[in-house]
This record gives C-alpha cells, sequence and structure tokens, in this order.
C-alpha cells in the first residue's frame, strides 16, 4: 500500500502497470488517479480493473479513467478473472468501451473465444487507433478457424476501415482515423 503522504510524487506518472492482485479499494483507487494527473497509460489484469472500478460501477474512478487513459493493456484472459465470476464476457467488453472508448487510442486485451461481436464492440470506439488481440493456439481446435471468426468480424464493420494481421496467437487492426 501507498502511503497518502507520497502521493505527491505521482505527479509525473504516465504509466502504470499492475502485474498482480491489488489491495486497494476503489475509493483509495480514485484519490490516487486524482494525484497522478498526467497517467496516460495502464496495465493491469481484468480482475484488477473490475475491483478498482467495482465492478464498473465507480463513477469517480470510471470518469477518472475516461478522460485520461489513451493505451489500455489488460494481459490477462478476460474470461479467467476471479473477482467477479458472474460478469459475462461481452459484459466486460461493454464496459471497457462505455469507459475508455472517448480517449483510448491503443487496447491490447487477451481473448478465450473468439466471438463475432468482439469487433464490433470494440469498434465503437470512437478514439481506437490500433487493436491488439492476443488468441493462444490452443484456445481453438485450429488456428486457422481462430484466423477465420477475426476475419469474419472485421468484414462485419467496415473492412475499408481496417488492415488487419495475424501473427500466430496475435491479432492486430488498426483503424484509419
Amino acid at each position: 500500500d501507498l502511503p497518502t503522504s507520497w502521493y505527491f510524487l505521482l505527479n509525473n506518472l504516465h504509466h502504470l502497470e499492475f502485474r498482480r492482485n491489488v489491495h486497494m479499494s476503489a475509493t483509495d483507487f480514485a484519490h490516487f488517479l486524482t494525484n497522478a494527473p498526467q497517467l496516460q497509460s495502464l496495465t493491469l489484469l481484468i480482475s484488477v480493473l473490475i475491483k478498482l472500478t467495482d465492478s464498473f460501477t465507480n463513477k469517480t474512478v470510471c470518469d477518472q479513467l475516461s478522460q485520461r487513459i489513451q493505451s489500455l493493456t489488460i494481459f490477462d484472459c478476460l474470461s479467467n478473472h476471479d473477482y467477479d465470476r458472474n460478469m459475462k464476457h461481452v459484459h466486460i467488453l461493454s464496459n471497457i468501451v462505455r469507459i475508455f472508448g472517448n480517449t483510448c487510442k491503443h487496447l491490447s486485451l487477451n481473448l478465450a473465444t473468439v466471438s463475432q461481436t468482439v469487433l464490433r464492440v470494440l469498434g465503437n470506439m470512437r478514439q481506437l487507433h490500433s487493436l491488439h488481440i492476443h488468441y493462444p493456439s490452443w484456445r481453438c481446435k485450429s488456428y486457422i478457424s481462430a484466423t477465420f471468426g477475426f476475419k469474419q468480424s472485421t468484414s462485419a464493420i467496415d473492412v475499408s476501415d481496417f488492415i488487419y494481421t495475424p501473427d500466430h496467437v496475435n491479432f492486430y487492426v488498426w483503424f484509419e482515423k
């Protein structure tokens, strides 16, 4: 736990990374964010994001993240979180779009399933320039079907707005803005 007397040191913090679960309430995180006005980049576990936003319901935290975060990396699998097992994958994605859709330019996710709605949902992020989806090949019977699923998702939006590049287990989409 970071003592509040250290908060003045956060003035120039641009990137914050949580590699493990965190013992911080949403209220404490709101104070932390208030004292880190330059924060633009966030890397964390989905369970940490769910916890720090109070299952995406803490308006103060969500508003601060919405106004500032331009780069978001969620490095664990969206469906393998252990904070709120009742939260569905699409609900998590919808909340990510709701919170980060106005300012996030770069998004990196680890997905458990290829969903036809993934790119359609994420396509609603107005400022998004690049999307990286890590999709481990062991999650799918074959790499070809994962590639096919992502290609179908991109064609559902407007393929002319995307450059799609699969690279083994990583899928990159660049949005023309």
